[in-house]
């Protein structure tokens, strides 16, 4: 895939297929430069949200080997037990 401009891509395109109707082209060129504008303003809306910072806690996460830590040394883990079947009572 080359990295190609929007104007140029856009002219690929319509060549590819064949479209000779100019305004069917302006509107469709409008639709895509929309869409376009849009997708980078949400792309940049989610850099802003997602610091650097959470972005590492999301790595953390991803990288967790699912064992849960200790807490205050008491070498139990703060669960509650929950009943599988429905005979059990809670």
């Amino acid at each position: 895939m080359r990295r190609l401009s929007k104007p140029l891509a856009f002219a690929r395109t319509v060549k590819q297929l064949g479209i000779d109707n100019r305004d069917s082209l302006r509107l469709a060129y409008m639709l895509v430069s929309e869409t376009v504008r849009r997708q980078n303003f949400i792309d940049k809306f989610i850099n802003n949200v997602i610091r650097p910072a959470t972005i590492d806690e999301y790595i953390a996460i991803q990288q967790w080997d699912g064992k849960l830590p200790y807490f205050l040394g008491a070498e139990t883990v703060p669960f509650i037990q929950i009943p599988t079947n429905s005979t059990g009572s809670p």
